[in-house]
């Protein structure tokens, strides 16, 4: 639609104020931009912000989280990117290999790349160290579609139904297929020893 009716529809809406960035433009072929806004409604601009050396804008940080780098998503966000979901019913073959994971249903959040992160969990108000697995599960339960699995450590309870938080700290390593399962197995004690080391670190923050 023009710019025009786009206003106008934001008006039946009954919006009364907006806040956009610098470079925010809309309608066809990006006609409107801020300056459009700014005479009809309340108006923020938010400015270009550039934090060491880098432009920092929502685009790069998805980017960043998409391509799994977590670390320095979180550090432009000035948080810890986490997905909030509630714990669905899986296949429960992760305890067959003395990993129980909660299978999170991620619904429409942004994913990071397919791999194992060291992540923190937010379950009635108490905080759990853990990892995350975020891919299809190459070497054993293969899936179609994209998982989130979390193995939260030194919680042995049924929390299906359950809502929880999923706070991703650092990615640990790619999604990688094993011979088979004893190799996934003494894979996965690394990865939760690299877990640990990270949470024991002097550098680790919650």
């Amino acid at each position: 639609m023009s710019k025009d009716e786009f206003i106008r529809q934001m008006k039946f809406m009954n919006i009364k104020a907006c806040v956009c960035g610098y470079d925010f433009t809309f309608a066809r072929r990006a006609e409107g931009d801020i300056r459009d806004l700014a005479k009809e409604f309340e108006f923020y601009e938010v400015k270009k912000y550039i934090f060491d050396g880098v432009r920092v804008s929502s685009t790069y940080i998805r980017e960043l989280i998409t391509c799994g780098n977590i670390k320095e998503a979180n550090r432009l966000l000035g948080r810890t990117f986490s997905i909030r979901g509630l714990v669905k019913y899986g296949s429960q073959k992760g305890r067959l290999i003395g990993f129980p994971t909660a299978n999170v249903d991620y619904r429409n959040y942004l994913l990071p790349e397919n791999g194992v992160y060291f992540v923190n969990v937010k379950l009635n108000g108490i905080i759990y160290l853990g990892m995350c697995n975020i891919g299809h599960n190459p070497t054993y339960n293969f899936s179609e579609g994209r998982r989130m699995e979390v193995n939260i450590f030194n919680l042995d309870e049924d929390i299906y139904g359950e809502e929880i938080e999923v706070f991703f700290v650092e990615r640990i390593r790619s999604e990688h297929k094993f011979d088979n399962v004893d190799e996934l197995r003494l894979q996965l004690i690394h990865d939760k020893q690299e877990c640990l080391k990270l949470a024991s670190s002097v550098n680790y923050t919650k």
